[in-house]
């Protein structure tokens, strides 16, 4: 029998091969894939799913989000179910930073252009140490980050390059890594961020590889325990209602 449905809002129709959705379905949640960039609708009420992710991409920028209209909907839309508070929301890299943009946070890139694209440390605050302990290298895809967090966010975790690595808002939690990539698909993840390669801060294939060798198994270990932790958010919302 299943525990509910989960949405899971994507960029691209083939980045499907995700760890959160496999933990999900392990724990015996029905995924349902969506792709509004690429023409799906989003639905206007989300009451029937147990919790929504939204994932990162690698078009879309929050300096100039109106040149992607799909992402302006999408903020809107994310913000709306937010504000309403029933369904907790899960934000990784993009769409973290469309959930702090749409309530009045700022991204953007580092001066110095630096990026993070391989695996690096995340230093949990004493606010997300419960959520967040435990994790140590993570994979980063980005160039972009969080500079401001908007009123109310509560910050979770940080790095030595970015200084907001996670946060929580409301029923949200952002998270600017990606405990979705697993294993051996990092080396597609490599390829597709191909224009952005060159940057500094940015792994060799070679040495992303072996570093997820490396922290696969406690990247499967936390992020089974995070899920749990982050769709009880919305179970102790139903209890209290």
């Amino acid at each position: 029998m299943t525990q509910g449905r989960i949405l899971y809002l994507l960029h691209r129709r083939d980045w499907d091969s995700t760890r959160i959705a496999d933990v999900l379905r392990e724990i015996g949640y029905e995924v349902e894939f969506l792709c509004h960039s690429d023409g799906d609708p989003l639905p206007g009420d989300v009451s029937a799913y147990a919790g929504i992710v939204v994932a990162g991409g690698v078009e879309g920028s929050m300096r100039q989000p109106e040149r992607w209209p799909w992402l302006m909907r999408e903020m809107d839309w994310v913000k709306s179910i937010v504000e309403g508070g029933d369904v907790p929301v899960l934000g990784l890299c993009l769409g973290a930073q469309m959930i702090a943009c749409a309530f009045g946070g700022e991204a953007g890139p580092r001066p110095d252009g630096l990026m993070e694209l391989g695996f690096y440390p995340i230093e949990p605050t004493a606010a997300g140490a419960q959520l967040l302990g435990g994790l140590s290298h993570v994979y980063q895809a980005h160039f972009e980050g969080i500079t401001v967090l908007p009123e109310g966010a509560v910050l979770l975790a940080r790095s030595e390059a970015f200084p907001v690595q996670a946060f929580l808002l409301g029923s949200a939690i952002g998270l600017q890594c990606h405990p979705d990539a697993k294993g051996r698909d990092i080396a597609s993840w490599h390829g597709d961020n191909d224009s952005q390669l060159g940057r500094p801060g940015e792994q060799s294939l070679q040495q992303q590889l072996r570093l997820s060798d490396a922290y696969e198994d406690s990247i499967q270990c936390w992020t089974e325990q995070f899920v749990k932790q982050w769709l009880a958010m919305g179970s102790g919302r139903a209890q209290a209602a």
